[in-house]
This record gives C-alpha cells, structure tokens and sequence, in this order.
C-alpha cells in the first residue's frame, strides 16, 4: 500500500515542475529504481543492475596471515558516478559506471554508440538493457515519446 501511494505521489510531484521538491523528488526516484532494476541473485547487486559495469562484478580472493590460515577478501570493480547525455534519447542519466565501461564508451565514440553496438551479454544490467531498448525504438520511430526513467 505504501508503495503504491509513494508511486502515485511521484507521479503527481513529476507533473509539476516545482524545484523546492527536489529532496522528496529524490526519495522518489531511489524507489522507483528499486521496482524497475531490483535483483534477487546474490551475485549481482541492485547497483550492478542500476548502471553500467560492462559484465565486472565482485570477486574473491583468499588473503594468507602469517600464521598460514586464508581468510577471504571481496575485490570490488573500481566505479563511479557519472553523468551522460544520449543525443537520441535527448536526456541526461546519473550512472553508476565502472571503469572497464568507461572505457568502452570512450572507445565506441560517444554513450549511445556504446549502447546500441555493445551486445547485450555484455552490457548485463537492467538499467543499460532498458535504455538500449528505448533507444532503439526511438531509433525506429522519431515521434515516439521517452517514459521517464528514474535515475
């Protein structure tokens, strides 16, 4: 019930454009990231599927004290928070991206060229599937109208 109230209070604040609620605004893109690129596997967490990391997920390493006993280390990818602008989709999304990403973005030419050539195998996240795909229909049809998307 909360959910559903929180959406629906979204959607009204989204309509205006009134900027001193942008803290409410915030708490509100934060749950709708949540429904749309959530994850239930322990393997990939919910920022893996709310950016871009290229297929770079956490691994293991097991670290020996002097003793000889391991004890086991998480190694996580190396990312950040960047801003990009998609000329097709003509908006801007704060990504958390890795640096293995970034590098493929900067190889492909620009944000888009990244998106629509990469394979989706790669890309792997809910977040990059879903852009690729709204790109792709504005692609085919210039009139179409971009949802908002929460991020």
């Amino acid at each position: 019930m909360m959910l559903a109230r929180q959406t629906l209070l979204c959607q009204q604040l989204f309509r205006s454009q009134n900027p001193l609620i942008c803290s409410i605004q915030a708490q509100c893109f934060s749950a709708g990231q949540r429904q749309m690129f959530g994850t239930d596997s322990p393997a990939y967490s919910n920022n893996y599927h709310k950016g871009l990391y290229h297929g770079r997920t956490h691994g293991q390493r097991r670290q020996r004290c002097f003793s000889m006993k391991y004890s086991i280390q998480t190694m996580k990818p190396n990312v950040h928070r960047k801003l990009f602008y998609s000329d097709i989709l003509r908006t801007s999304f704060r990504l958390w991206i890795s640096t293995k990403a970034r590098k493929c973005i900067m190889k492909a030419g620009s944000f888009d060229n990244y998106l629509t050539t990469t394979k989706p195998e790669i890309l792997d996240s809910r977040m990059a599937l879903y852009l690729r795909d709204l790109m792709r229909k504005k692609l085919k049809d210039p009139e179409f109208i971009v949802p908002y998307v929460p991020g």
